[in-house]
């Protein structure tokens, strides 16, 4: 048995060897060899406030991430929204379930009514929950992906929230993940509206879609509920925070059905530049976003 089992450790290491040949392992957000993300970048993966850099929503609901989309986090970000790092999905599902905790413990461990999956953060389907069956959860909504990033093979937002939804769960709020978010038919069929916001500045991402609306007159695709929300605590779930509006369109579209916007998770979020930060100070013990560690 011990010989047999020194042969499957060499086998082991062999084919890790030559995986690492045809496909090195490296740190997503620094290089470091043979790791998927290093302890020193994990390090840096903390809940933080990243609202006050988000001029579109103006303040009009709270928005946590796990840090500023620069250095590390942003080459991690981008390994997994574009190079095809699925595996730092390992490393972020942990941090976004604190993240998830952390905004249930600031709204209370509302009961649950109708979910009948014991408070372990049940997850809906693709198409998304009877929101009957839930009237008292809170209702993880991610924001709806576009077309062209399904067909060039991304991963969806919905990825991320999961994690959040059970860490909410943990921390004694029954949660749900629910695709209450979608695009009108008549603005899929049209390609100039998925333009995105890639390559835009800041000032025209904020003019052209930051206020009113659900989005679409100027460009940006519009959101629209699939559900009737009404009575419903919704939290968003996006990958980046840019200027907002992304966000401040759905949160717009989840209260035309009747629901309330209790916040947003993100993974990372832009500095705006030449916008002071204004979440400087000590915050609450335990209040997400400000510095709850």
């Amino acid at each position: 048995m011990r010989v047999g089992s020194r042969a499957w450790r060499e086998v082991r290491e062999t084919v890790s060897a030559l995986a690492d040949l045809v496909v090195p392992l490296e740190c997503a957000g620094c290089g470091e060899p043979r790791v998927v993300v290093c302890p020193a970048c994990r390090d840096e993966l903390r809940p933080v406030g990243l609202d006050a850099d988000a001029p579109a929503l103006d303040g009009s609901f709270p928005v946590w991430g796990l840090g500023h989309y620069e250095g590390g986090l942003r080459r991690l970000v981008l390994g997994w929204k574009t190079g095809g790092r699925r595996d730092v999905e390992l490393v972020l599902a942990p941090r976004l379930a604190e993240v998830g905790a952390l905004v249930a413990g600031e709204r209370g461990a509302g009961g649950a009514v109708g979910s009948e999956r014991g408070g372990r953060g049940a997850v809906g389907g693709e198409r998304g929950a009877p929101a009957r069956l839930v009237r008292r959860a809170l209702l993880v909504v991610p924001v709806p992906s576009g077309p062209r990033r399904r067909l060039r093979g991304r991963p969806d937002v919905a990825r991320l929230a999961a994690p959040v939804a059970r860490g909410a769960s943990l921390a004694g709020r029954d949660a749900l993940v629910v695709a209450a978010l979608g695009q009108p038919l008549r603005r899929l069929l049209r390609p100039a509206a998925w333009r995105g916001q890639r390559g835009r500045g800041q000032r025209a991402r904020i003019g052209a879609d930051g206020a009113g609306g659900t989005g679409g007159r100027a460009g940006g695709p519009s959101v629209r509920a699939r559900l009737d929300l009404a009575g419903h605590d919704v939290l968003l779930v996006d990958d980046v925070l840019t200027t907002g509006a992304t966000l401040a369109r759905c949160a717009e579209a989840v209260r035309a059905a009747g629901g309330v916007v209790v916040g947003g998770v993100v993974v990372a979020g832009a500095r705006v530049r030449g916008r002071r930060r204004q979440d400087a100070g000590p915050a609450p013990a335990g209040a997400p976003g400000r510095s709850p560690r």
